[in-house]
């Protein structure tokens, strides 16, 4: 897909958000932060894994969907081929959930992100951003009235010489409000 067809993708989505917006401000937002593994897949078949941190804004639309935001990144200085990589991501996501039971539901997210990558190698810095499509699955559950524990996996495809795509495995709380 060419960058037009993203900016497309990611309207709908925010019209989408602003039809639900108005019925839907009372106390169906919500803030999460989760710990992150982060896996780079390099096209030479190189793997580079390094932790991280994600936050998540996201406004309830209805009681199957949410409209979500995601802001995260990871560092490392332990690679073989850089001195130091860095990775900073956000993305913007239709949640579609599938109910467990009461308090839990599994989830599925599709959307539009950017990453960017830098890395370091002696005294030179090297630095690219991506856009792409973004998607990926997960289980939430319910502990209150106003937390959530859930846990994810998102796939961040880039079409990038370096890196085809970048992969995260999350597991935090998320705090209505």
């Amino acid at each position: 897909m060419h960058l037009n067809h993203y900016r497309v993708v990611i309207a709908a989505i925010v019209a989408v958000a602003s039809i639900g917006f108005a019925s839907t401000i009372h106390a169906n937002q919500y803030i999460g932060i989760d710990g992150s593994s982060l896996s780079l897949d390099g096209d030479s078949g190189e793997s580079v894994n390094t932790i991280g941190v994600r936050v998540r804004m996201g406004l309830r639309l209805s009681e199957l969907f949410d409209l979500e935001a995601h802001f995260g990144g990871g560092n490392d200085s332990s690679t073989r081929t850089f001195d130091e990589l860095s990775v900073a991501y956000f993305g913007l996501y239709l949640k579609g959930h599938l109910p467990l039971g009461r308090r839990s539901a599994l989830y599925l997210l599709a959307g539009g992100a950017g990453v960017e990558l830098t890395q370091f190698i002696g005294r030179s810095k090297f630095s690219a951003n991506r856009n792409g499509l973004s998607y990926g699955f997960g289980l939430e559950t319910r502990l209150s009235e106003y937390w959530d524990v859930s846990a994810d996996f998102v796939r961040y495809s880039l079409n990038d010489e370096n890196f085809s795509e970048v992969s995260v495995v999350n597991l935090g709380l998320k705090w209505y409000f």
